[in-house]
């Protein structure tokens, strides 16, 4: 699959509508654009919210897109990897 700057215009807008905190891009999306199979984010809610919701939301908005979507929080090795490694959309 090909990820271009529309599916993540996209991301970067539904992040937006929800009052996202923070959504950070790695994986093979970010590595090799031209040929990866989903979209591997990383995103910080505002207390109390729900990145399960945005999971949905980004599922109803990029159909034909498969998009793993993490919590920032709690703070790990992993997410601490992806911070540093990872470029920040919002």
């Amino acid at each position: 699959m090909h990820i271009t700057q529309y599916h993540l215009d996209i991301i970067i807008e539904r992040a937006k509508a929800m009052r996202l905190q923070k959504v950070i891009l790695f994986g093979g999306a970010l590595e090799h654009p031209n040929d990866t199979e989903d979209i591997d984010i990383a995103v910080a809610t505002e207390q109390g919210g729900n990145f399960i919701e945005f999971a949905v939301d980004l599922e109803r908005a990029l159909p034909s897109v498969w998009v793993d979507v993490v919590p920032i929080q709690p703070n790990t090795p992993f997410i601490q990897y992806v911070e540093r490694k990872g470029r920040v959309l919002c």
